[in-house]
């Protein structure tokens, strides 16, 4: 099953109008959607992270947002440490994470997903994960 194109594109120009279009990047595929220097909230060792959204297969069609990445060196301080983000992945193994070793760290946090979602709205539940990354969604 493909994409909806048409779909992705459009929410690609609500992502560029959001975040810029030289912050928005994205394959002649539609496969992923990337946008640099996605703003991040106070508590990590920079303001941003480039960030990239996988499209999937059946997208536009049924099928969600879910597979996430992160900058490999995002950290989070917590009570003045550094530690794990929960829900982040470096192994190119688990579930299948094929970025990792790339520059990436995948972000596993199974957002709510209705039809009415988007790029925006999946990015705006990353943000409220960031936010506070040991609550759950």
């Amino acid at each position: 099953m493909e994409r909806n194109a048409q779909r992705v594109l459009f929410e690609i120009d609500l992502c560029r109008s959001r975040y810029g279009d030289e912050c928005v990047w994205w394959p002649e595929d539609l496969s992923w959607v990337m946008v640099n220097d996605f703003p991040i909230p106070p508590g990590y060792n920079r303001p941003s992270t480039n960030c990239l959204v996988v499209i999937p297969e059946g997208y536009g069609y049924g099928v969600g947002l879910e597979e996430f990445y992160v900058d490999a060196g995002l950290r989070y301080s917590k009570d003045g440490k550094w530690v794990e983000i929960p829900h982040v992945f470096d192994d190119p193994s688990h579930f299948g994470n094929k970025y990792a070793g790339k520059g990436w760290r995948w972000l596993c946090i199974h957002p709510s997903w209705t039809p009415d979602d988007n790029i925006l709205t999946f990015l705006a539940q990353v943000y409220i994960f960031l936010d506070n990354p040991f609550s759950e969604l």
